[in-house]
């Protein structure tokens, strides 16, 4: 096995590998960017902040397309109205984003994976952890999985990996993540919301992205790296986030290395796969803040533009031209991230999907809550402190 990981890490050291050598003979994959264009400054006081301003799709299913451009028509057509479909509507993206996963759900797209920053799909394992001997993590892990087996004997069992052991090994790994460690698999749940809450609730957020899976359970378990573990009082997280894995250790099951390719053999099925980023488009905010400055400046004007109106008379030229300039800042595109992170777990909330019940655990769920507090710099009150005052 250790020759395996050895052998499969490889390909995991170079982004560009990863996505032309791996992941595009695992999946069948589409992509679909959401622009985003910030039109207001990113403060709570402000409606609305930012607009959608089209959707991107790159992919060769028609029925797919399809559903892309009637959005994108009624993106065109909203005119002055800034959210999705509208005028006051400003949870544009979570309204959205709702509205893609529900027209994928009837296309047969039935699990789903949130991430927070663009990544590509890599299991834990395989992303660049060395130790101070400089000896990759996928290189130990084998060893790693038996050491603690001979130490921990009533919580894990070893089982080497093959055809036989898969899926004993599955649920075994499954605890091994549960519990911290880096693993081949990788978590899908049934429940976009959940998926949703991993993209937006967990850290600070840029270009976050959606995966929609079309699985076949069946199939995809016996001809691809598809694994549905046991839920136990192990892993109580699996059963709250309504998980199942893509494993990466049956890979080896289908997979011939040659020559530095990765061939896999025709009985592979490749899963369905849809990826939805979500990004805020520097270069089209500024032009779209020219465009309103001169609105202003000209306000006997008519735009012949409809998707590029917005309520200029609510924007000074001076407001428009430091919004304009600010976006030359990475801070800004950060703010303007931060502000749809917000937006969108309060609208998760409000269907009762919260962060921290995606962690059952006690002491899971009591990091999961001490996170939520920092140390106020501004307000350092030990530090302000006036020791003459003491008496």
């Amino acid at each position: 096995m250790e020759d395996y990981y050895q052998s499969l890490g490889t390909y995991f050291e170079d982004k560009d590998y990863i996505k032309d050598k791996v992941n595009s003979k695992l999946y069948n994959e589409t992509r679909i960017k959401i622009v985003l264009i910030g039109i207001n400054e990113p403060l709570e006081e402000l409606r609305p902040v930012y607009k959608i301003l089209k959707l991107e799709y790159d992919g060769n299913d028609d029925d797919y397309g399809q559903i892309i451009n009637q959005i994108n028509s009624y993106l065109r057509s909203n005119g002055k109205k800034n959210g999705y479909k509208n005028d006051n509507n400003h949870w544009g993206i979570f309204y959205l984003l709702k509205e893609l996963i529900t027209a994928f759900q009837v296309q047969g797209f039935n699990y789903f994976r949130g991430q927070r920053q663009s990544w590509e799909t890599i299991p834990s394992i395989f992303r660049n952890l060395v130790n101070n001997d400089g000896d990759s993590f996928y290189n130990r892990f084998e060893y790693l999985y038996k050491t603690i087996s001979q130490e921990f004997p009533d919580e894990i069992i070893y089982y080497e990996q093959n055809d036989e052991n898969i899926e004993k090994r599955s649920d075994q790994l499954a605890t091994l993540q549960h519990y911290g460690l880096p693993t081949s698999l990788l978590d899908i749940t049934e429940n976009p919301y959940i998926a949703m809450l991993f993209m937006f609730s967990s850290g600070e957020i840029y270009i976050p992205q959606l995966e929609l899976y079309k699985i076949d359970s069946q199939k995809h378990v016996e001809k691809s790296i598809v694994s549905f573990v046991h839920k136990n009082g192990k892993n109580k997280r699996i059963k709250a986030q309504r998980g199942a894995f893509l494993n990466y250790d049956k890979i080896n099951n289908f997979v011939q290395f040659q020559k530095g390719d990765f061939i896999m053999n025709s009985d592979y099925s490749p899963i369905d796969k849809i990826v939805i980023s979500l990004e805020i488009s520097k270069e089209d905010s500024i032009e779209y803040l020219k465009e309103e400055e001169a609105k202003i400046s000209s306000p006997s004007s008519n735009s012949s533009d409809e998707t590029l109106s917005c309520s200029s008379d609510k924007l000074s030229t001076k407001n428009l031209e430091n919004l304009k300039t600010s976006f030359s800042k990475d801070e800004t595109i950060k703010s303007f991230y931060e502000y749809i992170q917000k937006q969108v777990t309060r609208k998760l909330s409000e269907y009762n999907y919260f962060s921290s019940e995606l962690y059952p655990d006690f002491s899971d769920y009591i990091s999961f809550r001490a996170k939520e507090f920092k140390k106020d710099e501004k307000n350092n009150t030990l530090n302000n402190f006036d020791i003459s005052k003491l008496s």
